[in-house]
């Protein structure tokens, strides 16, 4: 059973997440790569778009998404983190 034990630890501290890994990025960068990805999603809605209305529902979600990324570039140029 301590062998278990043992192998459980390690599986912990191997699978913890650690927040303080990764740079900080300054919120002009952030800002400009948040509004990079909106264009690519919009961009992949309107591909779908083009092929007809019978996939609204993923035009209408990649939009969605367009928007909320859209929202936070505006929030990081305005630096709000």
């Amino acid at each position: 059973m301590a062998d278990i034990d043992g192998i459980l630890l390690k599986l912990k501290d191997i699978y913890q997440v650690d927040s303080g890994l990764g740079p900080d990025i300054p919120l002009p960068l952030q800002a400009q790569q948040y509004a990079h990805r909106a264009s690519e999603y919009i961009g992949a809605a309107s591909v779908l778009e083009a092929h007809g209305p019978s996939h609204w529902l993923a035009t209408a979600q990649l939009t969605g998404q367009a928007v909320e990324l859209s929202l936070k570039a505006c929030l990081a140029s305005a630096s709000i983190a």
